[in-house]
């Protein structure tokens, strides 16, 4: 009988397909440990050369790799392996004779998964909402693909009884592979941390393809017959990378056939086109108006955004332990949702929320980058996206040619924008009068400022008056209303250490009943002692001037005393001084008579 498989018509259910006839496998299974022990494969009874586990699901693309993980893992683990393989739209042509691939290499049987919604929907359109670009270029292609193929191996795990996930991640051990596997493993470590994870290119002795084609045929697996890549490449629904050959010299330009999802620029048609996306809550829903699902309208916008060479990246970046990598990208339908949501947002948004969620999405992107994609911070993350981005909704128009897109129209109801308020125009809602005012508080921190930095280069008598000023404006700020708050810490302690310095208890007295400072009784009390013990000084000299000294020296004493009392700002005082002022005006007329 010819058997094959076919893609399950329901996205997200899976085909579990064996020697009886398919059968839908449960959805949204509960993850839970395996405790059973009631094997079903006949060869797995024995203990295999590194242990014993009762059934594996394996990562399965058919491929040379995969291939040989499976007799590989019965002959050291004394396994079932159920093979798995999933769609995430990265172009699966012919799955017809993927089950025999599978069964041949000694598999019980095989499961396929159509994860394309789920993935755009699940995984795709938080990234786009959180507007996450990992090194400024990076759209996070394969990094948002690893998590929800690593989930799906854990629901699968789950409904077939299994006790162990593998994956054949591989590379010799060099970053890429470190990568991919870090991906893979954190969802299973999140989602089921009792399931054992088996990482063959950890463990084997293969070093490359002649030994694994050896492998293949003392075990009797048929190798595949397949003309094998001059690049590394990595595809989904969302982009296409390429690593390897020539792209390992960062100045090698690619060559022109390597790309596969979109045309080149320069042959790009010679006309324009528009299209209008329609956006709800953040997240696209239409195209020139028509409602499409995630996955249908990200491909779509594939088509379209590859005729017109929309989307190639090419960029040298920094792979998770630290060793650089060059990749060239193909992201079209990405780049143009990109486009949109981001122009909208300019709409939609006040200046902080956009700074805010842009300093957001560089953590995000990281995140996601590192395989952290359940982790509760990024999770914590999401919810805020969802919150910010909850009114932008609305439509945005964009031209696509020969590889740029640009924005020429943009539409929301909930626009912050007004035309009748940001016209050049005359208005009754804005007045230019108002602007005077408001230079001249929003430049109050700079004046400040350079009152600051004139007084520590003048010195001398002069700058000695500055720092009265200088604190008089600190007063002024700190009890306006417009200063931000962690302004306000700071010049609260300036303030106080300048009354520190000069012993200004009655400033210091004042300031505390008003509530502008915090009252500390024992600073009160020294600063009101040391002001008592100078003054006491100051009284005694001017004692001695009057019985001892001519008419000068008397008002230089007085003088002395009359400064104090401004240093310390005793106000009240000085006030109730006039007497002295006018008995320092008199001696000073006599001397100069």
């Amino acid at each position: 009988m010819q058997l094959s498989v076919r893609r399950s018509q329901l996205v997200g259910n899976a085909l579990a397909i064996g020697h009886l006839p398919a059968t839908r496998a449960c959805k949204n299974q509960a993850i839970r440990a395996v405790l059973s022990s009631d094997g079903q494969a006949a060869d797995s009874k024995g203990v295999g050369l590194r242990g014993k586990l009762k059934k594996v699901v394996l990562a399965y693309s058919g491929g040379l790799d995969t291939s040989v993980i499976v007799p590989w893992l019965k002959e050291n683990y004394g396994c079932e392996v159920v093979c798995f393989t999933a769609d995430v739209g990265q172009g699966i042509k012919e799955l017809d004779g993927l089950e025999q691939k599978a069964k041949a290499s000694g598999a019980s049987q095989l499961v396929v998964k159509d994860l394309t919604e789920e993935f755009v929907k699940d995984y795709i359109f938080p990234c786009l909402r959180a507007g996450a670009i990992y090194e400024r270029k990076y759209l996070l292609g394969t990094s948002m693909a690893r998590p929800v193929i690593a989930k799906a191996m854990v629901d699968v795990a789950a409904e077939v009884g299994a006790d162990a996930v593998a994956h054949g991640c591989t590379g010799k051990g060099n970053d890429q592979a470190i990568t991919w596997t870090v991906r893979f493993e954190l969802t299973f470590f999140s989602l089921n941390p009792e399931l054992k994870v088996v990482a063959p290119w950890r463990e084997w002795e293969i070093q490359g393809r002649e030994d694994a084609i050896e492998y293949a045929k003392k075990h009797n697996v048929p190798v595949p017959v397949t003309k094998k890549s001059i690049y590394s490449r990595d595809r989904n629904l969302w982009h296409l990378s390429h690593e390897g050959d020539i792209l390992e010299d960062p100045a090698n330009e690619p060559k022109k056939d390597m790309y596969m999802m979109s045309v080149d620029p320069e042959d790009a048609p010679d006309q324009p086109e528009y299209i209008e996306i329609g956006i709800e809550s953040g997240l696209p829903v239409s195209l020139n108006g028509k409602p499409l699902s995630p996955a249908t309208l990200l491909s779509e916008l594939n088509t379209i955004g590859g005729k017109h060479g929309i989307g190639r990246i090419d960029m040298v970046e920094n792979r998770l332990v630290g060793m650089k990598s060059r990749g060239v990208y193909e992201t079209p339908g990405g780049t143009i949702l990109f486009a949109a949501v981001q122009e909208l947002e300019s709409l939609t948004l006040d200046r902080e929320s956009i700074q805010v969620k842009d300093s957001l999405a560089l953590k995000y992107a990281e995140m996601v980058y590192a395989g952290r994609w359940f982790d509760p911070l990024k999770e914590s993350m999401d919810a805020f996206m969802e919150k910010l981005t909850e009114k932008t909704t609305g439509s945005v128009t964009l031209k696509l040619y020969k590889g740029s897109v640009s924005v020429t129209g943009r539409k929301s109801p909930n626009s912050l924008y007004r035309q009748d308020i940001s016209s050049f125009e005359g208005s009754e809602i804005y007045n230019q009068a108002d602007a005077a005012g408001f230079i001249r508080l929003y430049g109050l921190p700079m004046r400040v400022r350079a009152m600051l930095e004139k007084a520590a280069m003048d010195g001398g008598a002069e700058g000695s008056q500055q720092p009265h000023l200088i604190l008089a404006h600190k007063l002024f700020l700190l009890t306006h209303t417009d200063v931000q708050d962690i302004e306000k810490v700071q010049l609260k302690s300036e303030v106080l250490d300048s009354i520190k310095s000069d012993g200004m208890a009655p400033l210091y007295e004042t300031l505390t009943a008003s509530s502008v400072l915090e009252l500390d009784q024992s600073l009160l009390d020294s600063m009101r002692a040391t002001n008592e013990e100078e003054l006491k000084k100051l009284d005694e000299k001017i004692a001695d001037a009057e019985e001892n000294l001519g008419e000068s020296e008397v008002r230089e004493a007085h003088l002395a005393k009359a400064l104090y009392f401004v240093r310390i700002s005793d106000k009240a005082t000085i006030k109730q001084g006039d007497f002295l002022l006018n008995r320092i005006q008199k001696l000073s007329r006599v001397i100069d008579l």
